[in-house]
């Protein structure tokens, strides 16, 4: 609940802006996207961008990593899984949620409730992931993660998802790798002075 409260946090609220923003001004070149990827190469866009987006491996790899991490010791890494996971539950939820929409995606000609194309969860939680590692090893680690999640993205433009689906996907998880705190790897000293005590 509070990863959540967080979403309505300022650096969250200006992503899903953005988020919002882009889908709406790419919402007229759906139609023409999608047109250009039908006529085009299927070659071009490998399912590995499908699967770097599968929900099991974005929940499974920081699990397994928890395990591994709390089995030889490494708190800090164990954190940072456990800080994965929250985010990927995060958007998740709200991804799920805006899933209610019942858009249909490229390939039908309509669509239920939960299986909406908007937005795109496969971008979202790959967006999620790449945040998470930018927060906690900075840009070196995070451009790269950035350019996985956009892949990711591109990959889903293919027949699966409309521009402004991705568009916003990237927007949740971006916001909701912002909404989970990062565990503090700093010292804090100070003194404590009480009655009879002092340390």
């Amino acid at each position: 609940p509070h990863d959540l409260r967080n979403m309505v946090r300022p650096p969250s609220l200006v992503w899903l802006g953005v988020g919002g923003g882009l889908s709406a001004l790419s919402a007229p070149l759906d139609d023409r996207v999608d047109r250009a990827l039908r006529d085009g190469d299927p070659d071009v866009y490998p399912k590995v961008g499908d699967q770097l987006g599968e929900a099991g491996l974005h929940f499974g790899a920081p699990f397994a990593l928890y395990v591994v991490a709390r089995a030889t010791g490494h708190a800090d890494t164990a954190g940072f899984a456990v800080t994965l996971l929250r985010a990927q539950v995060a958007n998740g939820i709200v991804t799920r949620s805006l899933k209610l929409i019942p858009r249909a995606r490229p390939f039908q000609e309509s669509a239920t409730a939960w299986h909406g194309s908007f937005p795109s969860g496969h971008t979202s939680a790959s967006f999620a992931t790449a945040t998470v590692i930018q927060r906690r090893f900075g840009w070196r680690a995070g451009l790269p993660a950035y350019v996985l999640a956009s892949y990711v993205g591109l990959s889903r433009l293919h027949r699966n998802h409309f521009l402004s689906d991705v568009a916003f996907g990237a927007g949740v998880g971006i916001a909701a790798g912002l909404a989970v705190n990062q565990p503090s790897r700093r010292a804090v000293i100070s003194p404590m002075l009480a009655p009879g005590a002092a340390g």
